[in-house]
């Protein structure tokens, strides 16, 4: 599991192969999780937000996703954390 900066959240499995990536919050939330993959020249792939957490794990879908290096911030808490996640 790969924590952000800040202990927001892990993320895992990273690197990963499949077709999602799971998001592990560490602390209980009632407000809105937002998250955005960035590749590495900045290009906004992905985002998306779960209205209202229910639970501490969230699936993101990464099938579309080629091998490479990219960023994954997150949102939540008036908290940012970006990681560096790796498709393989």
């Amino acid at each position: 599991v790969i924590v952000p900066e800040n202990g927001l959240a892990g993320v895992y499995p990273n690197p990963f192969s499949g077709s999602e990536l799971t998001i592990q919050l560490n602390e209980a939330t009632t407000s809105a999780l937002r998250y955005t993959i960035f590749d590495l020249t900045g290009q906004r792939l992905l985002e998306g937000t779960v209205s209202n957490p229910a639970n501490s794990e969230y699936k993101i879908p990464v099938h579309a996703f080629g091998k490479g290096v990219y960023m994954l911030q997150l949102d939540v808490n008036n908290s940012r954390s970006s990681v560096k996640i790796i498709k393989n």
